[in-house]
């Protein structure tokens, strides 16, 4: 006789999984398959920022949506300044937009 898991919050099956789009927003992993997933998600959203995106645990967005863009998405990157929380000046800085999904 095989013993079966219990859920240990007695909540159904369904009801504790996420999608896998929020999955992929929250997700802690720093793989680049995860971080390519996380920023797809969020572009999906809205606009993202470079300074968004690292708050978000991509440290290195440029190399993430060049992936991205080698994988087939349109992803339009929008020039501009801004001043972090620390009072520092960023010219030129990234704001991603995702114009297009790969197609399947």
């Amino acid at each position: 006789m095989t013993a079966q898991k219990q859920n240990p919050h007695g909540l159904g099956a369904g009801l504790c999984k996420l999608s896998s789009e929020a999955q992929a927003k929250h997700s802690k992993s720093t793989a680049t398959k995860a971080q390519q997933a996380r920023v797809l998600a969020l572009l999906r959203e809205t606009p993202c920022s470079t300074a968004e995106l690292r708050k978000h645990g991509i440290f290195c967005p440029a190399p993430r949506v060049l992936e991205l863009r080698a994988q087939g998405h349109v992803i339009l990157t929008a020039r501009e300044t801004y001043t972090d929380e620390n009072g520092y000046h960023h010219r030129n800085a990234g704001r991603y937009v995702l114009l297009r999904e790969a197609e399947a």
